[in-house]
């Protein structure tokens, strides 16, 4: 993982951002496609990284790649943008970008 984003609490005090790393695809750059990451907090000041999503999990990266940040929303579900993915066919050969949301 490189690169993260802006952290964001939520109310039980978990951290999320996203960042660079996760899957390769023919898409991606040498650095993987993204992901959205969670940091729970545990005992003794430590905690413990889990991956809520890795982007390009479909093909062509149409769920997106290369994430720029999320924001938690009222319903806590995470939300954000990616700088590439989206539909290749308006934007050869690494997409538009896209817009979406996922629950942690």
């Amino acid at each position: 993982m490189a690169g993260p984003g802006q952290l964001i609490f939520d109310a039980s005090g978990d951290l999320y951002s996203a960042a660079l790393g996760g899957s390769f695809d023919s898409n991606c750059l040498a650095v993987g496609c993204g992901l959205i990451f969670e940091l729970t907090p545990g005992a003794k000041g430590r905690w413990t990284e889990n991956t809520v999503y890795d982007f390009c999990s479909v093909s062509g990266c149409q769920d997106g790649d290369y994430p720029s940040g999320v924001i938690l929303g009222r319903d806590r579900n995470l939300y954000g943008s990616s700088y590439l993915g989206g539909d290749i066919n308006k934007c050869a050969p690494y997409g538009c970008g896209t817009i979406f949301e996922i629950k942690p």
